[in-house]
Order: structure tokens, then C-alpha cells, then sequence
């Protein structure tokens, strides 16, 4: 026994880490090609960059652990039973549950690493990679002067170059608007040519120039454009130096705590937290709602007629009062006031829609880290008997299966989110929808492997055909 736990340990290994790594790097492919345009052009260091996938990679951890299960149980026990090595356990007196206790005994371990990393691992990439990502998006695109084109990157800074030589740091032909003192085009700087250069760890940009001239029109200034009195003056320079700031071009680093509260950066004891701290705002604003309705439709009264004696008013002067014909100063201050208090109980009922939705985020990801882990164990259960239904191993047949039930997985995980975010469904019922579909479908799956079924073999199903056809036959002629 041990030597066969031993070979189907050994054969399930290998598959697992191999789908794993190959999951991942498709799953943060597909993630990254929609962060694209955010990343490409910004002149990250490579540092940077790996940072990003290393936290993006584990962030795609949940998806990725079920899958691999799925996907390595089903070519282990489709390749045993390929190679009739699962034949041959069968023979010696072992049965099929028997020999996938040790994979079984694997995935429980699998599921309670799955577990730690939604809680534990997760939460604290996605802060991460968040805010770094933030930090990029804020960053500008990589300086880059051309030839002929005016740059306006460098704030209060409109920079054009004639020429540009092979070694990137000289230039010719130069023009420089400068619009720091809110002129229009009023200060310009000629030179003929000039040497480019980064100094104090690139935070600031050193333009050094030769033989050029400054021009300064006060006369275009925004505050004097009717003035007429301006004053053009110029002066020639041999040399002149330009320090540009190029601060805004510098990557940023934002504290991840800024990006607390989001429900896919906390962990179970954070989400626990916030629920219940979001459940006692709810109670306490409902209830509040009530009790302005109450007061709103106790002050609908005619205030014009009560005047000072709004507070002595008995109740058979409020029945004389309208028991008598309204004026039209009455009922445009009872319109005001209706118009008011709909106005509060909207808006309030807005903040209250709002909350309950941020409720149902802070559920759907407090039972989303315990569905994807009791993901691995359906994965399990569907792809271990289907494997040895099939009996085929590699990357063929079992790719298609595995797929085909994870994009049923997916889909409906993501319908299910969506659903629970618009208080359709309840969070719970709506994370562990995906399991509960699955669930029968892997007992089904492995009732069948234990019967040795022909499930999925091409010639069952012509005779089964012809089973049916021949008892439609039968009946006819009885009839």
C-alpha cells in the first residue's frame, strides 16, 4: 500500500506544480494586458515591474490553486488509468477510494494552504499591488524630447529641439517657452545648441545652453492683454543653464494603509470588523429614517392658522382646522414641506442603499475566501473519478475537461457577485452557488467511477441508442 501511495503521490507532484505555475502566468497575462496602457511608456525601473507580478502573481492565487487541482488530479488518475496501472491496483483487491486517499490527504493540505493564502497572503498583495499601481498610474510617461515637436510634459515648461545627436545629450535648434509667470508665449529662450543631462538622482533636468538669446513681452501677460503699453526686451548669452524640475516623472510611493477599508485588501478577522460595525450603522440610520418620518409627517399641519397656538392646539381645534376650505398660502407651504421632507428621506435612503451595498462587498469577500478554498476539494472530487473515467493523461482530453468545468465555476461565481452586490441574492448563498452546483455533478462522477462506467467511451452510446429505439418498438407492439 505504501508503495502505491507512493506512485500516485509521485504522479500527482509533478502535474500539480506544473499546472500551477502554467495557470498563473495565464491568469496574470490576461490580469496585466488590461493594465497595459497604465504600465507601458511610464520608464519603470525593473525592480518595479517584477514587483508588480510577483504581487499580482499572488493575488491570482485563488483562481489558480482549484484549477490546478482539477486539472493535475484528472491527468494523474487519467494517466494510471491509461496505462492500466489503476487496472492493476483495482486487480489487487484495492478499490478506486482507496487509492486516491493519499491525492485526497494532498488536497486537504492544498486546501488548508489555499485557506491561509486568501486570508493571510491576498489581501495583503492586493494592498500592495494596488497602491503601487496607483503609483503609476499618477506617474507621467517617460521623458522623451523629439525632434521638431514641441514637449509640454514639464510643467510650466514648452521645450522644442531642432536636432538631436547619437549620444542623447546634445541638442540644436532650441526653443523654450516658459509659462511659470502665466505669459503668454511672453518669455522665450533661443539658443543654437545645447548639452542635456539628470542630475541629482534624475529629480531635476540640466539644460545647458550656447549662444542663444532671451526674449520677455510683458505686453502679453493674461492681466495686461488690454494693456498696449508692453515692453519687449532682449539679450544675447554665451551661456545659460536651465534647472527643470522633473519631480512629477518620479514613481511615488503611497502608503498601502490609504487603501484600507476596500473588502479584497482585509482579511476574515477585518471583514468581521467591518460587517458588524456596518450592520450597527444600518440598524442605527434605519431607525433614525423612521423616527424623521414620523417627525416630517407630524409637522405637515397648517402652521399659518395654528400660529401661537401650534403647541395648545386639541384635538378638536386640529379637526375644525380641517374641517375648514384650504387657502392657497396653506397649501403652497404643505407642498413645501412635503417637497422637504421627500427630499431628506431621499437622500438619506441613498446613503442607506449605498452602505448596504458596501455591506454585501465586505460578505461577498468574507465568504469568497472560504468558498475558493472549499473550492479545491470539489475540484477534487470532479476531476480525480472523471480522470479515472476517462483514462486518458496529458494535456489533451483533460485540458478540455477541466476548463469546460472551470469556466462553469467562474461564470457562475461572477453572476453570483454580481447578483449579491445588487441585493438580489443573499452573499452567502451567492459565493458558495458555484460549489453547491458542482458538488453533485463530482458525487455523480465518482458513483460512476467506482462502477467502472463506460461513460465516456465513443461506442456506449450508439447501443444505448439502440436499447431505446428497440423498447419504443416493443411497446408499439403491444399496443
Amino acid at each position: 500500500m505504501k508503495k502505491i501511495d507512493k506512485l500516485v503521490l509521485i504522479a500527482f507532484t509533478g502535474p500539480f506544480l506544473l499546472t500551477f505555475v502554467v495557470i498563473v502566468f495565464i491568469l496574470l497575462t490576461r490580469h496585466m494586458l488590461v493594465l497595459f496602457d497604465d504600465i507601458i511608456g511610464k520608464g519603470l525601473e525593473f525592480y518595479v515591474v517584477v514587483q508588480l507580478l510577483f504581487q499580482f502573481a499572488i493575488f491570482m492565487t485563488p483562481m489558480a490553486i482549484p484549477l490546478s487541482i482539477l486539472l493535475s488530479s484528472l491527468m494523474t488518475m487519467g494517466n494510471l488509468g491509461e496505462h492500466f496501472e489503476l487496472t492493476a491496483i483495482k486487480s489487487a483487491g484495492i478499490s478506486l477510494n482507496r487509492s486516491m486517499l493519499s491525492i485526497f490527504v494532498v488536497v486537504c493540505f492544498l486546501t488548508g494552504i489555499a485557506f491561509c493564502a486568501n486570508n493571510y497572503l491576498v489581501p495583503e498583495a492586493a494592498l500592495r499591488a494596488y497602491s503601487l499601481l496607483y503609483d503609476i498610474r499618477q506617474k507621467k510617461p517617460a521623458m522623451d524630447l523629439k525632434e521638431g515637436v514641441f514637449y509640454d510634459g514639464i510643467p510650466g515648461f514648452n521645450i522644442k529641439i531642432g536636432k538631436k545627436h547619437t549620444d542623447g545629450s546634445t541638442i540644436e535648434d532650441i526653443i523654450i517657452y516658459d509659462h511659470r509667470s502665466m505669459e503668454a508665449n511672453g518669455k522665450v529662450t533661443l539658443a543654437d545648441s545645447g548639452i542635456m543631462s539628470t542630475v541629482l538622482g534624475e529629480r531635476y533636468l540640466r539644460l545647458e545652453l550656447f549662444n542663444g538669446y532671451f526674449y520677455n513681452d510683458t505686453g502679453l501677460n493674461y492681466e495686461n492683454q488690454g494693456n498696449k503699453k508692453g515692453k519687449l526686451s532682449r539679450s544675447r548669452f554665451g551661456k545659460s543653464v536651465y534647472i527643470l524640475d522633473l519631480s512629477s516623472f518620479q514613481l511615488g510611493k503611497t502608503d498601502p494603509n490609504d487603501f484600507a477599508g476596500i473588502g479584497k485588501m482585509m482579511d476574515l478577522a477585518q471583514l468581521t470588523t467591518y460587517i458588524d460595525s456596518t450592520t450597527t450603522r444600518l440598524t442605527v440610520m434605519e431607525q433614525h429614517m423612521r423616527e424623521r418620518a414620523r417627525e416630517d409627517a407630524a409637522q405637515l399641519v397648517f402652521r399659518d392658522e395654528l400660529n401661537e397656538q401650534q403647541d395648545a392646539a386639541t384635538e378638536e381645534f386640529v379637526k375644525y382646522l380641517y374641517s375648514q376650505p384650504a387657502t392657497q398660502k396653506t397649501v403652497r407651504s404643505v407642498v413645501a414641506q412635503v417637497r422637504a421632507a421627500g427630499a431628506r428621506l431621499q437622500k438619506m435612503n441613498d446613503r442607506l442603499r449605498q452602505m448596504k451595498r458596501k455591506k454585501a462587498e465586505f460578505e461577498i469577500h468574507y465568504h469568497k475566501i472560504w468558498a475558493n478554498s472549499a473550492a479545491c476539494l470539489i475540484m477534487f472530487l470532479i476531476g480525480a473519478p472523471l480522470g479515472a473515467i476517462v483514462k486518458k493523461g496529458g494535456l489533451g482530453m483533460p485540458v478540455l475537461v477541466s476548463v469546460g468545468f472551470f469556466i462553469i465555476f467562474y461564470v457562475i461565481g461572477m453572476q453570483g457577485e454580481k447578483y449579491a452586490k445588487q441585493g438580489l441574492l443573499d452573499p452567502a448563498l451567492a459565493m458558495w452557488m458555484a460549489n453547491l452546483v458542482l458538488l453533485p455533478a463530482g458525487l455523480f462522477f465518482l458513483r460512476q467511477a467506482r462502477a467502472d462506467s463506460r461513460l465516456f467511451d465513443p461506442d456506449i452510446y450508439p447501443a444505448l441508442a439502440y436499447k431505446i429505439r428497440r423498447r419504443f418498438k416493443v411497446s408499439d407492439k403491444l399496443k
